[in-house]
């Protein structure tokens, strides 16, 4: 009983730190190509706001897909 209760421990541990860190990965490279964009082409925080809403967006639904995915 208690071998089963830790392997699910894990299993969800293990969903729990990859969105995480999806989630992070995605905003991080929209705030990273927001700076890039904007030393290019001189806009002061333009896109690094429209790129880190894209990360912020792209981060949530890869997690719910994630999530989705992993419940069935």
């Amino acid at each position: 009983m208690v071998k089963d209760e830790l392997k699910e421990l894990v299993y969800y541990f293990g969903l729990v730190t990859q969105i995480g860190l999806t989630v992070v990965f995605f905003i991080v490279g929209g705030v990273l190509v927001g700076i890039y964009l904007d030393r290019r082409w001189g806009t002061s925080p333009l896109f690094i706001i429209i790129a880190t809403l894209i990360g912020i967006g792209g981060g949530f639904l890869s997690a719910y897909k994630q999530i989705t995915l992993r419940s069935k």
